[in-house]
Formats: C-alpha cells, sequence, structure tokens
C-alpha cells in the first residue's frame, strides 16, 4: 500500500499539532521591556514584566544590547538594598518537568559605574547561583531543570555585593512525560552546567524552533576562555543532511544530531570549566553514526577519561547500540562526580577502523532543594495579606523567610531543617476584619503585633503557641472574652483600646477539684485530728452556683486519695506530662496567677499526681494530703518564694485569694509540742516513702559473684553474673576501697574495638533516673603497664570518656535522665589503652519535678559537680541520709583543681535543728544542716568541670541556719560568674525561705560555663552578715544521640527469637552505636538505619517476619543456608534492596513480583517449593487483545484508516478473556447512548495498553491500594522515569526497555484528562510499530564487544507476537504477519 500524501499530511498535522500544544505553555518574560510582542526570528510571544514587579525597579536601555534579539534592548534593575529580594511568580503544574532559565545582560558600564553586578538567584528557597558580570556584552544564562514542587515557583534576586542587581530575560519551558528524571528529583534540582552541539556549522546557538523544548545548545564553535580547550590533533567536523530518529527519553533536536566531532587519530578529548563544581551531576552523551560505514568497517571507543568503573569498560559501538545508522543513542550518567576541571576524553578500540564520534552533551549539577518556610505559616499570612487591600507592605514576593524575611519590619524567622516564623509585626497596617483561625497552626510565632488597626470579632484560641511572648493587640475594635491561654502570666500581653473585649468574669474554682464535697471531707478529717491539734478553728466561705445547684454535700463515699484527687483541676494525662516537665503554670487556671504562690500550687500539684498514680500501693494517705494542703497555706500566709532587691514584710502578712478562700489555718509548733500520735503516722508515713523508693532501686556489683546487702546502707546488691553471660571476666581488685563490698571485684572486657559490652535496665518510660557507673581499677598488676582508657555509653549517647589516672580513686559517671522507653543500655567500648571494666552500675528513680528541665527531650543532665559544704569529715553523704541515693561529696575532700581559691575568714558552721527540705529537689536534711559562711564578706571558689565549656543546669542550696538577732541579716548577690538575669538579684535567705531552717534552692535553667568555674558571692552593703552556701549541683546538658530506627530494631530481635541460645543473638545495646552488631551494616544517617543483614548459616527457623517490610534502608539481605520456611512475605517497600540471598533453605510458594524486576540480586536456589508466578501472555491475559494489535497492524477500515467504535466493539466483546469482557461492558453501554467521542477510545485503549505492559487489573487494590487505579498508579511512576517498576517481572531480561518505553510513553498519552491532549489511533500504530521494530534490533546497551548474534535473535516480545515491522524504505506501508 503506497504511501499516500493524506498519510503524510495527516503525520505532519500531528507532530505541528504537538508543538504548537507544547509553545502554548511557554512563558517568556523581557524583563524591562515596556511592551508584548512576538519575536520575528522564533514566533515565540514575549511578554513585559511592567504589570509583575509593581514599582519593583526600573527598565533600563542596555547600551550595545546583544545583536537583534529584542529581548535584550532592555533590562530591569532593581535598588541596592541587601534587605530586601525582588521576586517572580512563574505557574506551573505540580510534579511536572520544566526548564527555568534566567539570563542577564548589562551592556556597557554607564558614565556613573565603576564596576559590574555581582548578586545571587534563588528559585523557591534555594539559592541556584551567583551572577557575577565580567564582561558586558556577554549573555549569561542561568538554567535549572526541576520537577515542580507546586503549582507555582519563585524566582528572586538579591544580596547584590557590587553594582545593581538585575535581570534581562526569564524563561519557563515544560518538558515532556520522562525528560530528564532522576532518582533524586524529590531532593534535587538539576542546574545545567554545560550543553554542547559538536560539529556545529556556526558559533550561533540551536534552540526553539530546532529545538521543540527550546533548550540552548551551545555552539562548539563559540571558544572562550577555559571552554573546550585541549582538543586532540586529528579532530574533524563531519554532518548530514538525512533525517536522525531521535525517538528516545530526551529527544536532542535532529539539527544537533546532524553534525559531530569525530577523532580520526583515534582520540577525541577536551577540556571545560564546570561552574559550582566539584559535585555531583547527571550527565548525558549523544552518538548517532551519519557516516555511512563500509561492511568492513566499524567505529568502537571507550570512554578513558575521567575514569568511572561502571562506563569505563563498557564499549560504544553506535549503530549497534542505537539500532542502526541515523538514530539516536543517548547512554546517561546518573550520578558520577565531576571537578571544576572537567577532561573528557573517547579512544578507539583495538578492532575498530573508526575513530570516536561524539555528536554532544549535557552535564547538570544536582543542586540541593532547600527547605521553604512552613506551609502553614505562609498560609497564615497569606490570609493577612488579603486582609489589607492595596497596602504596599502585601506585595512582597518570594518565600517569607529566605533568603531575606519578606519584610523585616513584619516578619522574622529561623532557620532549621525548615524554616519557621518566629515574629509578625503589623502594627498600624489598616488590616481590617478577624484574626484568621490559621494563626493557631503557626508553632514557633514568639511576638504577634496587631495594634494600631481595624480587626474585629473574638480573640481566637492561642493555647497551640507554646512559643508566644508577646502580643500586641490595642487600638482595634475586638469584642468578648480574653482567651485564658493569653492570661497564663508568661505572655507579655497589651489589650488597651478595645472596648467590647474584657477578661474572663472570676468564677472561684477550688484549687483542689470541682466538687465542693472535697472540702466537706477535709472538714470531717479536720474535725478527727482536732485532739491532734491545738488552737485549731475553721472557717469555710461557700459560693453557691446557681446556674449549677452545687451546695455543699457529704460525700457517702470511701474517701480514698484518689476519689478526692480525680475530679480536680489537674488530674488528666495533660496536667502529669506538664508536671512531669516541670511545667505548673500550665496547668493553673490564668485567673489564679498573680493570686497565688507558685511554690503552693507546686506543693498541692505533686500530691494531686501522687493521688492519681496507676498503682493503689503508690498513693499517698490521707495525712499526707492534709500536710500537703497545710504546707501550702503556710507558703500562702508567708512571704513571697522569689528573689528580692529588699525587704518585703508588707508581703508576708498578706492574704492571698487561696488563703481567704478557704481559711484554715496551720498547727502552731512554735513551742514545739505536737501529739505524739500525730508523730507516729508522720513518721510512718516517711518510712513506707523510703521503702517503697528502695524496692525500685538496682544496684548491680560488676564483677561480684553473689548477691548481698550491703550492711552499711541495707541496699541489696546482685551480682552481674547471669546478665553478661560469657561477656568479660570477674578480676580481684587489688587495694579496693575501704570496706565497700561492691568494690572488691570489678568486671575487665576483652580488648575488641569492634565490640560493646551491655548491661540492659529496666525502667518506666518519661520518669527520671540517676543513672550512674563507677570505676576502681586498684593496683596495676605485673604484667600490666598503663591503666584502661575507653568509652562509655547510654544507649546511643556519648556519656563519658573514662580515663583511669589513679587506681586507688573510684571514679563515678551520673546521668539525670528522663527514661525514653522501657528500657536502657549502658555499654563499654572502644578501649585505646588497657582493657574496659567496671565496678558498679546503679539506677535510681527520682520523684515527681525532681531535676525537670524544658529541654529533657532532647539532653541529659550529666552530672559535673554535686557538694556538700561544710561537710563534718571527707565521706560523701548518700543512702539513707539521702532517700534518692544521691552522692553529696565533701568539700573536705580536696584534691588537684577541685574547690582551691577558698576566701580568707571562710568559716564552716552546722546545726542539729531539723531543716525544711520539701521543695523541688529535696536535699537531703544532712546536707542542710551544715554550710559555709564567708565572714569578711566574700565566699569564692574554683574548680575544674569534666567537658566543660558547655550549656549547664545549676542549682544553690541555702538554709539560714544561724539565729540572727533583730537587727542582724545575711544579703548577698552573685559576683561572679556575672549572669544579669541572677547576679542582680538579692539573695535574703530566711525572707525568700519563708523563715530560718528553711530549704531556698534557687536554680539556674541554662547557664554556659567554662572549663574553669570560679564563683563568688559578696555581701551587700546593708548586710550584717557574710553569704553563705550550703551546697550545689552542676549539670551538662549532654545531647541525646538518636538510637537505630526503631522499626529496623524490631526486625532485628525478631530475627534473633528465632535461634535458640545462638551466640551471635546476645549482642547488646543499640545495633548501631556506639559499634554496629557484627551481623548488621548501618547508615550514617540519623538515626541510623539498617542496610545490610548477613545472617548466612545462623540456624534461624521459622518464616521471615513480617516486620521486615518497614526495613526501607535495607539494600542487602543474607538469609541463605538457614531453616526458613513458609511464603516469602511481600518486600515491595524495600525500595533499597539490590541483594537477596535466600538459597538452601525451605521456603515455599510464588516469588513476589518485586523480587523479579531485575532491580534485585536474587538467588533462590535449592528451595524445592519456591517457584516464579505462573507464565501468563507477555501483553496481556486476553487473547482478544492480539486480535485488536492484529486489526490495527493489518490495515484500517474504508473511511480514512481508522477503525470504527463499532469494529473496536465488535472485537472487544468478541475476545475470550473474561477480564476484558467484563472490562468492556459499561463501554459498550456508553457506545449504545451515544456518549462515546473519537478520543474514549483512545483512553480505554491507553488503559488497555497499561494493562498488556503490568499483567496488573485496572482496579486493583492489592496492587494500587483503595484509592488508585492502574492510570494514577503507571502515571506517578512514568514522571518518575521509572518504567521498570511498571513492567510485569516476567518481561524483565525478556523484552528491550526501550521498546517498553515507547508503549509506556504512548499509553500515558492515551490517558491524559482532557480529550484533546490524546494521540490518534495512527499514532499508537506508529508506537506499536517503533516498539517491534526495537525489539527485533539489538540490545540498547553499551557492549563490550561484538554481538553480531544479538542483532539478529528475536526477543521473546518479537516470537509471540511475530509481527514484522513495516518497511518503509520504497515509501510503502505493508504490514504482515504470521
Amino acid at each position: 500500500m503506497v504511501l499516500s500524501s493524506q498519510f503524510l499530511l495527516v503525520i505532519y498535522l500531528l507532530f505541528l499539532s504537538s508543538v504548537l500544544c507544547q509553545v502554548t505553555e511557554f512563558i517568556s518574560i523581557d524583563c524591562g521591556g515596556t511592551s508584548n510582542y512576538t519575536d520575528p526570528r522564533t514566533g515565540l510571544a514575549w511578554i513585559s514584566d511592567m504589570g509583575m514587579m509593581n514599582s519593583n525597579g526600573k527598565s533600563v536601555l542596555v547600551e550595545n544590547p546583544n545583536g537583534d534579539w529584542m529581548q535584550y534592548r532592555k533590562r530591569r534593575d532593581f535598588p541596592i538594598d541587601s534587605t530586601k529580594k525582588y521576586c517572580y511568580t512563574l505557574g506551573t503544574k505540580e510534579r511536572r518537568r520544566y526548564i527555568v532559565r534566567a539570563t542577564f545582560q548589562y551592556g556597557n558600564l554607564g558614565s556613573d559605574q565603576d564596576t559590574y553586578p555581582k548578586f545571587k538567584l534563588y528559585l523557591d528557597a534555594t539559592q541556584w547561583s551567583t551572577v557575577t558580570v565580567l564582561d558586558g556584552l556577554r549573555v549569561y544564562v542561568k538554567e535549572m531543570i526541576i520537577r515542580a514542587p507546586s503549582n507555582s515557583i519563585d524566582v528572586c534576586i538579591c544580596c547584590a555585593t557590587t553594582g545593581s542587581p538585575f535581570i534581562s530575560t526569564l524563561e519557563l519551558r515544560p518538558l515532556n512525560l520522562s525528560m530528564y528524571a532522576t532518582d533524586f528529583e524529590d531532593n534535587f534540582f538539576l542546574k545545567v552546567a554545560a550543553r554542547i552541539n559538536f560539529g556545529a556549522p556556526s558559533k550561533d546557538d540551536i534552540r526553539y524552533p530546532d529545538d521543540p523544548y527550546d533548550r540552548i545548545w551551545e555552539s562548539d564553535l563559540h571558544k572562550r576562555q577555559n571552554f573546550l580547550v585541549g582538543e586532540a590533533p586529528g579532530t574533524v567536523r563531519i554532518s548530514t543532511s538525512k533525517n536522525i530518529d531521535i525517538r528516545t527519553r530526551e529527544y536532542p533536536p535532529v539539527k544537533v544530531m546532524q553534525t559531530a566531532v569525530v577523532g580520526t587519530q583515534g582520540v577525541l578529548s577536551y577540556r571545560l570549566n564546570l561552574e559550582d563544581f566539584p559535585a555531583n551531576a547527571r550527565a548525558y552523551a549523544y552518538f548517532a553514526e551519519i557516516q555511512d560505514l563500509g561492511a568492513n568497517e566499524t567505529r568502537k571507543f571507550k570512554l578513558q577519561q575521567p575514569y568511572m568503573p561502571d562506563y569505563s569498560n563498557a564499549v560504544v559501538n553506535i549503530a549497534e547500540n542505537a539500532n542502526g545508522s541515523y538514530t539516536l543513542y543517548e547512554p546517561s550518567y546518573m550520578n558520577v562526580t565531576f571537578n571544576f576541571v572537567l577532561s573528557f576524553r573517547f579512544v578507539k578500540t583495538r578492532d575498530s577502523t573508526q575513530g570516536p564520534l561524539l555528536s554532544a552533551i549535557e552535564i547538570s549539577k544536582y543542586q540541593k532543594i532547600a527547605a521553604k518556610t512552613e506551609r502553614q505559616d505562609v498560609t497564615v499570612l497569606e490570609a493577612l495579606c488579603s486582609m489589607s487591600d492595596g497596602s504596599g507592605w502585601t506585595n512582597d514576593g518570594g518565600d517569607p523567610c529566605i533568603p531575606y524575611s519578606i519584610n523585616t519590619s513584619v516578619v522574622s524567622s529561623i532557620r532549621d531543617d525548615s524554616t519557621d516564623l518566629l515574629c509578625s509585626a503589623l502594627s498600624g497596617k489598616n488590616i481590617k476584619g478577624e484574626i484568621p483561625s490559621e494563626l493557631k497552626n503557626m508553632e514557633a510565632l514568639t511576638e504577634l503585633w496587631l495594634d494600631g488597626n481595624s480587626l474585629t470579632g473574638p480573640l481566637p484560641d492561642m493555647s497551640s503557641l507554646i512559643n508566644l511572648k508577646i502580643v500586641h493587640i490595642e487600638n482595634n475594635s475586638f469584642s468578648g472574652e480574653i482567651p485564658r491561654a493569653l492570661l497564663a502570666g508568661k505572655i507579655n500581653f497589651k489589650y488597651e483600646n478595645n472596648p467590647e473585649l474584657h477578661k474572663r468574669k472570676m468564677r472561684f474554682k477550688l484549687i483542689l477539684g470541682s466538687s465542693i464535697g472535697v472540702l466537706a471531707i477535709l472538714l470531717v478529717l479536720f474535725l478527727g485530728s482536732l485532739y491532734l491539734l491545738h488552737n485549731f478553728r475553721r472557717k469555710i466561705l461557700v459560693q453557691k452556683n446557681n446556674e449549677k445547684g452545687d451546695s455543699l454535700r457529704t460525700s457517702t463515699k470511701p474517701s480514698t486519695a484518689y476519689s478526692i484527687a480525680r475530679g480536680g483541676h489537674f488530674m488528666d494525662e495533660g496536667a502529669r506530662s506538664l508536671i512531669r516537665k516541670g511545667d505548673v503554670i500550665s496547668v493553673v487556671d490564668p485567673i489564679l496567677i498573680g493570686n497565688v504562690k507558685i511554690e503552693s500550687i507546686w506543693r498541692i500539684a505533686e500530691v494531686a499526681i501522687q493521688c492519681v498514680e496507676h498503682k493503689g500501693c503508690s498513693r499517698p494517705g490521707m495525712q499526707e494530703i492534709v500536710m500537703a494542703i497545710q504546707d501550702a497555706i503556710k507558703i500562702e500566709k508567708g512571704s513571697d518564694q522569689k528573689l528580692s532587691s529588699g525587704s518585703s514584710r508588707a508581703q508576708s502578712s498578706r492574704k492571698t485569694l487561696l488563703t481567704s478562700f478557704l481559711e484554715i489555718e496551720t498547727p502552731d509548733l512554735s513551742n514545739g509540742c505536737m501529739a505524739p500520735s500525730f508523730l507516729l503516722v508522720i513518721y510512718l508515713l516517711f518510712l513506707s516513702s523510703v521503702l517503697c523508693q528502695v524496692t525500685e532501686f538496682i544496684s548491680i556489683d560488676c564483677g561480684g559473684t553473689s548477691n548481698y546487702t550491703d550492711p552499711s546502707t541495707g541496699l541489696a546488691w546482685i551480682s552481674d553474673m547471669g546478665m553478661m553471660n560469657s561477656n568479660g571476666k570477674s578480676v580481684l581488685v587489688e587495694n579496693p576501697n575501704g570496706d565497700w563490698m561492691q568494690y572488691r571485684k570489678r568486671r575487665d572486657f576483652p580488648i575488641d574495638s569492634t565490640k560493646k559490652y551491655c548491661y540492659t535496665l529496666s525502667t518506666k518510660e518519661r520518669r527520671r533516673y540517676i543513672v550512674r557507673a563507677t570505676f576502681q581499677y586498684g593496683n596495676l598488676g605485673s604484667d600490666q603497664d598503663t591503666y584502661p582508657k575507653f568509652k562509655l555509653y547510654l544507649d546511643a549517647t556519648l556519656w563519658s570518656t573514662v580515663t583511669v589516672l589513679d587506681g586507688s580513686r573510684v571514679y563515678v559517671k551520673e546521668m539525670i535522665i528522663r527514661a525514653p522507653s522501657n528500657s536502657i543500655d549502658v555499654c563499654i567500648c572502644c578501649a585505646t589503652t588497657g582493657t574496659p571494666f567496671i565496678s558498679t552500675l546503679e539506677l535510681r528513680p527520682l520523684n515527681l519535678s525532681m531535676y525537670a528541665t524544658d529541654f529533657e527531650d532532647d539532653f541529659f543532665l550529666k552530672v559535673a559537680a554535686r557538694i556538700n559544704f561544710g561537710a563534718p569529715s571527707k565521706d560523701a553523704i548518700r543512702y539513707p541520709d539521702d532517700p534518692y541515693d544521691r552522692i553529696w561529696e565533701s568539700d573536705l575532700d580536696k584534691r588537684q583543681n577541685f574547690l582551691v581559691g577558698e576566701a580568707p575568714g571562710t568559716v564552716r558552721i552546722n546545726t542539729s535543728k531539723n531543716i525544711d527540705i520539701r521543695k523541688r529537689e529535696y536535699p537531703p536534711v544532712k546536707v542542710m544542716q551544715t554550710a559555709v559562711v564567708g565572714t569578711q564578706g566574700v565566699l569564692s571558689y574554683r574548680l575544674n568541670l569534666q567537658d566543660f565549656p558547655a550549656n549547664a543546669r545549676a542549682y544553690a542550696y541555702f538554709a539560714e541556719i544561724q539565729d540572727l538577732g533583730p537587727n542582724e541579716m545575711r544579703k548577698f548577690k552573685l559576683q561572679q560568674p556575672y549572669m544579669p538575669e541572677y547576679s542582680n538579684a538579692v539573695v535574703n535567705i530566711a525572707e525568700n525561705a519563708n523563715g530560718s531552717n528553711t530549704l531556698y534552692e534557687p536554680s539556674y535553667m541554662n547557664v554556659t560555663f567554662n572549663f574553669v568555674l570560679s564563683f563568688r558571692f559578696v555581701k551587700t552593703r546593708d548586710s550584717t552578715q557574710g553569704p553563705l552556701l550550703s551546697a550545689i549541683e552542676i549539670s551538662k546538658y549532654q545531647k541525646i544521640a538518636a538510637k537505630t530506627e526503631r522499626q529496623d530494631v524490631t526486625a532485628l530481635e525478631a530475627l534473633c527469637s528465632m535461634s535458640d541460645g545462638s551466640g551471635w543473638t546476645n549482642n547488646g545495646g543499640d545495633p548501631c552505636i556506639p559499634v554496629q552488631w557484627d551481623w548488621v551494616t548501618c547508615s550514617s544517617s540519623t538515626p541510623p538505619r539498617i542496610t545490610k543483614i548477613a545472617l548466612s548459616g545462623k540456624n534461624v527457623k521459622g518464616q521471615i517476619p513480617s516486620e521486615l517490610k518497614n526495613m526501607q534502608a535495607l539494600t542487602e539481605l543474607w538469609l541463605d543456608d538457614n531453616s526458613l520456611i513458609g511464603p516469602l512475605p511481600n518486600m515491595s517497600n524495600l525500595i533499597n534492596l539490590k541483594i537477596l540471598h535466600i538459597g538452601n533453605n525451605s521456603f515455599s510458594g510464588e516469588i513476589p513480583r518485586a523480587l523479579l524486576t531485575g532491580k534485585i540480586n536474587l538467588k533462590y536456589e535449592n528451595n524445592p517449593e519456591l517457584h516464579k508466578q505462573r507464565f501468563r501472555l507477555i501483553f496481556g491475559s486476553s487473547i482478544g487483545v492480539l486480535s485488536i494489535l492484529l486489526v490495527l497492524f493489518l490495515g484500517s477500515d474504508d473511511k480514512g484508516g481508522r477503525l470504527s467504535n463499532v469494529n473496536w466493539f465488535i472485537l472487544l466483546k468478541s475476545s475470550s478473556g473474561d477480564s476484558l469482557r467484563t472490562n468492556t461492558k459499561p463501554l459498550a453501554a456508553y457506545y449504545a447512548n451515544q456518549q462515546l467521542t473519537k478520543k474514549s477510545d483512545v483512553y480505554s485503549f491507553g488503559v488497555v495498553l497499561l494493562e498488556l505492559i503490568s499483567g496488573r487489573k485496572p482496579v486493583s487494590v492489592e496492587d494500587f491500594g483503595s484509592d488508585l487505579n492502574i492510570v494514577h498508579w503507571a502515571r506517578s511512576l512514568i514522571r518518575k522515569g521509572d518504567v521498570i517498576s511498571i513492567v510485569d517481572p516476567i518481561l524483565i531480561g525478556n523484552v528491550k526497555i526501550e521498546s517498553i518505553w515507547r508503549i509506556a510513553e504512548v499509553a500515558i498519552q492515551c490517558v491524559k484528562q482532557q480529550g484533546y491532549s490524546r494521540p490518534r489511533m495512527q499514532e499508537i500504530v506508529q508506537a506499536i510499530q517503533d516498539a517491534i521494530k526495537i525489539e527485533k534490533g539489538s540490545d540498547q546497551k553499551s557492549s563490550s564487544g561484538g554481538s553480531d548474534a544479538q542483532s539478529s535473535r528475536k526477543t521473546f516480545l518479537s516470537s509471540f507476537l511475530e509481527i514484522e515491522t513495516p518497511d518503509l524504505s520504497n515509501g510503502c506501508i505493508e504490514p504482515s504477519a504470521r
């Protein structure tokens, strides 16, 4: 059948339609241009940026512009302002690929200018380039290939260091389908470094219309400094006028592929500089055999430089690789590293008769995509901008924060992995309406300035803005109640001149609960204790609530601690979590702030939390609750628990809101009289609390051989014999530490840098603990010459480097933690000298809010010093004097650089009186009964802090233990180290602590100390007594290191459980940190991920655990030579898996399709019951499909070469496949109703093609999930350039990837949403013919030698279809089939 002129016309019109569709999406902006126009050279429409940039910048005539290009006659100059950015916003389709191009031609310098500009160019938040103009006549081109991250992008200019920033043009060019797809486009753009046309006929660049995508192919004749130098001798330029088949992935223009350079002497080499390199890059080489070689002539060559093993060993045979002459072959190098100076060199092979040939190259740098401002923050700003019509401040473009905040007077920000807004300053900006509700999502906001506007309505809930510190809303028209979160005292809140805005009405709430019945219970308790307490009176103020009908009534239910507390304001999980963090302010009703004292609130909150402990045995008795309430009232009647700059005796007598409300007086203890029965109750309660605490102690004698009770403390110690299995050995200590039984032996571990030795301790998640490890080595043995040095880890966190310098000293390492899970690991490893060892390991639980910090989610507290001043001896104080068994080191235990520089006049004092230590940290009474005093007005010391300088939490403990006369007072300040927040405050212990012999414990939440800490207290001028100090504690904030990803650990634990008693399962601690388990390999990411599991021949039994599917970083899995059974699990989630060895097991069933894609090196021999999936037809499950393809190839109907709807549906209905019959019923119904169009056929056929390629049903929950079908699934993968994941695994290795790509591309075009975008049936026929042509040709791969046999082979697909490619050499289409 002769190829008619009509058919040629159809082909031409189809191509023209495709190009025109592409061009209509082009965006071409003449920056500085004053009108729109059509470029006569290209026919492209250019638009002026006059309406885009508002008043930003000015249009400037270019002196000596670039030839006749209209777009370079003017440029747009922007002001020189280092705080501003100037942005263009371009509309895009999310996830579509584009070329974004900005060009810059400055022209000659003006008479008032002495330097060319230098400034920065950004794409969204990503720094694109630094534009440095050195030659005013040169057009500088900056080009980026992107997959659009959203429905628009911003191109911004800023940060000029010299001259005025400017721009000449800005262009956006959409790309098709999989062009320039990479595996890394979620995180990287492609920044074009070079795109060169070799053998070009002139210096002119090739671009649109020769390239329908308007890429700029720079001529190799366009020589400039360090551009294509070092050309090899014998390099000649060749060209052809014949058409080149360029239909592969990147579609370089035919005009580029019609020229080339050839190394006639066997070598082709060049050298060029690559801007912003060294870097990782994506590179493309374009070849086409455009010389007619003789029968005995061959062209074979290799890439010799740069040498890359994956590519340099492959032989390029263009005609063979491309399936013929005048056909494109385009190998790409997905991820290679190039230097700033790139030298490349192709050399011919020994058996080649022709030299290497090259038509074009492209090199693009992987440019890391920077995170933009958090989307929810941007949404709020956009809402605020919409509330102020026409105001200049709303016209800021680009990202609000990067590279500069949109307006430093409007917002400020902080950079981290993502960017959050810290401050929004919109005072007097003519904003109208209500505050947008989205404001509640700006969690990083610290300041909000909305004063002086026309805002109305109620204030939104701001309780989620946990970082908010300042809110100014004065001079607006807000109405309603102020939310309680703004009145909590944490926020500097200004709201005057809002007449309709008011605080919440004062509805008094009982602190201890919402039921007045609670007071009745307390009343009964106090009346029953009248014989114990003297001078007791009571009065209860009852405020009835008529709306709720509350009344004073006595509960008839049992009065347990839990029943009293459970209705209270504090008693839910939210209150518990806040109190555990040390944040009681957030629990308190804002109405109480300023009316009650924080210490009284703490006292009530602590006992309330104890009341709602899950275990009844942990709850307090009623007497303890009464005592806590009495303590709170005592605090309320006393003076404030704050540092004061002077006397405040008036405060001590005032009645606060809480005192007036309860009016329950504290028993008078001034005469020392208290009923013996009451004292007995108190003693028993205290004893019960201590015993409960002690039963949770864990005390391990490392190296000990038996369990025992320490006679000096009564604490139970256990041996580690059963914990460490065969790890280490018990060693007698020569010259142990006194009579302490736990230091008579130690546990030594082998010297092995690849091993760690770990103890696992059980904890309660989120409870605070002291973890303590001690080390006493004793004397060196006769065969030893050095003391040990090794590392200590807590979970994945480096705790300390243990360096033994004195064998007789006990080295104590102590960490205060909030347990991150239900267990912790303490590990020893990495010895650099001597043998690693340990003496004891201890775990001590703490109560409630002890040592709570604002940073405990991210930091442990590593104890650097805990010192008891005025101690009576060198002995440390610990349990039982301290019920939490902290070690309070004596200030008499002098050693090098420890408490030196004592001030003259320092004296030691003590008392035998009881000290009230019931505050936050509960230091032991025995510590608080001693102190040092600076009798000459100064108290100073100096000591070294290990692992400092660092940020620290510090505590100072004071108690007035001297009886001062009426005219005597003790007032002093912290002079050194000077810290403005603390050093200006005056300490008056008796006043701050509400009396003598009572603890006052100011803490310094986050301070920075140097390695050498000097501290100095000095008395004030009006003080009669010198400064006093009882104790200090200093702890370093130790950053918590990330442990191995939990889902990976879960899978490893499951594998360990499948091999009983094997030694390899006894690895302790974290699988990756500080050293890896010997059968895993880990990534260096944070957190670490498992990348390899090596369990060959490890006696693993059972089925592969399902948890394995979550190990997404896994690249290698070796499970061969075990006793594994059952089916193989679905491993489609393991996207990085490259090697899977499961041979010599007893697996059964089908191998999952994901393992047969060719991406994975799968070894599964000697699994008799394991098999590949049953054979399926290559192109689908229905023979009816073959009928469709057959008719398409055999010809057309009598009305113009296209099958009619009727004929197509007859074929579909007559097909024998059940699935096709089912799928076509709805189509037939549509046809019967006259609702089908020609493009409906195309869409349906596209779905069929996708079914044929993948072997999957069009709708399948199993394959695509409930929300996806085959079209969505295939489209997303093809957009990523990943066609392999679509293909039926049975096809892998039997069909060629290029033929699959051809079918996949036309299938995706068929299922476009708009009918006009779909191809015609003739185009589909052509695509199928192309695929068959590729199948009958030779492989599209580089070969290490000749492969004549390959070129003639029939692949699986060719043999199955047996449809020959039409012969077009004589201008005829004559399809044939067998």
